[in-house]
This record gives structure tokens, C-alpha cells and sequence, in this order.
């Protein structure tokens, strides 16, 4: 039964992290204030991420004898078969799924990484490819990052590489979900 009530926790906070990067968080402020910012104090996704999870869990283990759980999938809203979720054993770990995003992002076979800038001029060119490999890097060696620390790394403003970040970075890696699934 706990193993069922991890799982919807985990399906809840990681339904909570895309909310939150892309500001849909409901509450007072606006959706610019809410989304994800880790110079706000957010930390690394992962940590939010593991934060988020063990509250959820927390929250279902106090009402778990009131109720029978059924896992959700979130992005359709019906329930899971439990034929869907693999064992504990098989199941990636964080570091198996960070090196095969940077291998992701360094095969790059469409070049979109290397062909999206945070900054062209002046030289030499900062590609995303840089910025994302860089965060993962950071994320590998469980180094805590923030965009004012990448943009003192790359020797950019701050603006531009918070700029990038909104415009561009956010979107590549929503997209890579596509790659992981």
C-alpha cells in the first residue's frame, strides 16, 4: 500500500514541478512571481522536485486508512494499471536519467541546442547547448546552480542569461520530455 501511496505522491509533485516552471501555480501573486526561478530560492528542480514529493507522501499517509488509493496519470486523469509501473529495481536512478539527458543535449541530432543562442554577439557564442550541459554537469557533480551563477561561469550579464532562461532554456527543456518518455 505505501508503495502506491509513493507513486501518486511522485505523479502529484511531478504534476506540481510543470506547473511551477511554467508560473500555472493557482494564489495571490501573479504567474510571473510563481514560476520557477532558482535565484529566488527554489533550489535545483530536483530538489523542489524531492521536497514537493515527500510533503505529498506525508499528506497521504495521514489519510491513507480513510481511503483506498488508485494511482492517477495525471495528464489523462484516469487511473493507472498497475502493470504500468516497473519494479523498484528497474526503475532509473537520478544519475542514469542526468546522463542520458546530457547525452541528449550533446548528440543534439537536430541541432537545435547548438543552433539556439543565449548570447551570439559579442564572441565567442554562447549556445544553449553550453548552458544545458553546464546545469547538468552541475546537477551530476551535486552541485547546487543558479542563473547568476551560469551567467558569471559563461561571463554574460545576469539579464541575459535570466532572458534566455524565460525564452529559450525553459522551452528546450519541456521539450526534452519528449526524448525521456
Amino acid at each position: 500500500m505505501n508503495q502506491l501511496l509513493y507513486e501518486e505522491a511522485c505523479f502529484q509533485a511531478w504534476d506540481y514541478l510543470e506547473r511551477k516552471v511554467h508560473g500555472e501555480i493557482r494564489g495571490k501573486k501573479r504567474a510571473e512571481e510563481k514560476a520557477y526561478d532558482p535565484d529566488k530560492g527554489d533550489g535545483s528542480p530536483i530538489t523542489l522536485w524531492n521536497k514537493t514529493c515527500e510533503k505529498k507522501y506525508k499528506g497521504l499517509l495521514k489519510i491513507q486508512p480513510q481511503r483506498h488509493v488508485t494511482p492517477i496519470d495525471y495528464k489523462t486523469g484516469k487511473p493507472k494499471d498497475m502493470d504500468d509501473f516497473a519494479a523498484p529495481s528497474k526503475r532509473q536512478s537520478i544519475d542514469e536519467l542526468l546522463v542520458k539527458i546530457q547525452t541528449i543535449i550533446e548528440d543534439d541530432s537536430e541541432g537545435v541546442y547548438q543552433k539556439t543562442y543565449v548570447r551570439k554577439n559579442p564572441p565567442p557564442p554562447i549556445t544553449c547547448q553550453a548552458v544545458l550541459l553546464a546545469i547538468v554537469n552541475h546537477a551530476i557533480n551535486g552541485e547546487k546552480w543558479t542563473l547568476d551563477s551560469l551567467a558569471m561561469e559563461f561571463n554574460t550579464p545576469k539579464g541575459t542569461m535570466r532572458g534566455a532562461f524565460e525564452n529559450k532554456l525553459k522551452s528546450l527543456l519541456s521539450k526534452m520530455q519528449d526524448f525521456l518518455d
